[in-house]
């Protein structure tokens, strides 16, 4: 009906908010079901680096802010003036506080609120979820980490599930030496999650400037002008994918090349030096670490720094991860790729080039 056309305009924004959400729901159910057979097969790693914990939990919390608006759920953050740092690995971090917020906000009715304090515990930093949902009989909390068990708190949910976020959250924090807890003064009363990691010995408490992210026309903050004038070369062998990336950067003022296979990305390099590289790891003619370390030795041979680059991955194997860092690949970001996340991930690399 929306090839053809058949649609009034406001149903077929509707009809594409169906057809977005239930994608989404897919591509999560399938990612957790690889995350569990890597955690059974023993193959499931972190690639731990010093990481901040304020921008993981921030993150988290506002990829999923558009969620709970559509649920009339109110989401806080508190405790988000100073930061720490700690060894973890930013893609995991970054889906052990998406679990669990968006666990929080599946369980909190209208009206309801989803909390997310970030604190210390002596040396551990502490990160608290907290809603005011149904909460978790005393029957059921014993088992709430465990794989495929929902108990009685998704008698509420209206979208599907397997029961599979809570289980993989522990795993990631045992994997990152920390602990993973959860408490319930009964049903109807809420439900805490309360996460312990430890800060990283050279870790040193600072202020956190709060990173605005735009709406849709908004041309006040991090907005259509939050990458004026920079150029960036896309890499991707799926046409959607690499026109979508493009078209969103460009959005945001950036001066944007595309290729689509790495001998496309190289003549691209040849004839100019752009300031960041988006590029996929596995490529119909090649590979994306190749590429990277391609760039990087053209840089070296003009005598100028590292091209700041961002891979776009399905989490592969910590070796795959490792070889692209060192081929310059700074940030890792989990498929599908969020629009505003990308755009945030390239200004963060130009600022840190700059410092």
């Amino acid at each position: 009906m929306l090839r053809a056309g058949q649609l009034e305009k406001a149903d077929a924004q509707r009809a594409l908010a169906a057809i977005e959400r239930n994608s989404l729901l897919q591509t999560q159910l399938i990612s957790d079901l690889l995350d569990v057979s890597r955690i059974i097969a023993g193959r499931l790693d972190i690639v731990p680096r010093p990481a901040s914990l304020v921008s993981n939990v921030t993150g988290a919390v506002e990829s999923l802010r558009q969620e709970a608006e559509r649920k009339g759920v109110g989401l806080l953050v508190e405790g988000a003036g100073h930061d720490c740092v700690i060894a973890g690995d930013p893609l995991r971090l970054q889906q052990i506080f998406t679990n669990l917020v968006g666990n929080a906000i599946e369980f909190t009715p209208r009206h309801g609120t989803v909390e997310v304090v970030i604190g210390r515990d002596g040396g551990l930093a502490r990160v608290t979820v907290r809603d005011t949902g149904r909460g978790i009989p005393a029957g059921d909390l014993p088992h709430v980490f465990e794989r495929f068990r929902k108990g009685d708190r998704t008698a509420a949910r209206g979208e599907g599930g397997l029961g599979l976020g809570l289980s993989i959250v522990r795993h990631l924090v045992a994997l990152h030496g920390g602990s993973v807890t959860a408490d319930s003064a009964g049903a109807g009363r809420g439900a805490p999650f309360s996460v312990l990691l430890p800060i990283a010995e050279s870790s040193i408490e600072r202020p956190v400037e709060p990173l605005a992210r735009a709406g849709p026309g908004d041309d006040t903050g991090a907005g259509s002008r939050a990458l004026r004038g920079v150029t960036v070369l896309v890499v991707q062998d799926d046409h959607d994918t690499r026109e979508l990336n493009a078209l969103v950067l460009r959005e945001h003022g950036a001066v944007v090349t595309v290729a689509a296979s790495v001998a496309e990305a190289a003549d691209a390099l040849a004839r100019s030096t752009p300031d960041v590289i988006v590029s996929d790891l596995r490529l119909s003619d090649g590979d994306g670490c190749d590429l990277g370390a391609h760039a990087q030795r053209l840089q070296r041979e003009r005598g100028r720094e590292m091209i700041p680059a961002v891979a776009p991955t399905g989490l592969g194997s910590e070796g795959e991860r490792r070889r692209a860092s060192s081929a310059g690949y700074r940030i890792h970001l989990l498929k599908p790729v969020d629009p505003f996340e990308l755009v945030e991930v390239v200004s963060s690399l130009l600022c840190r080039s700059t410092s």
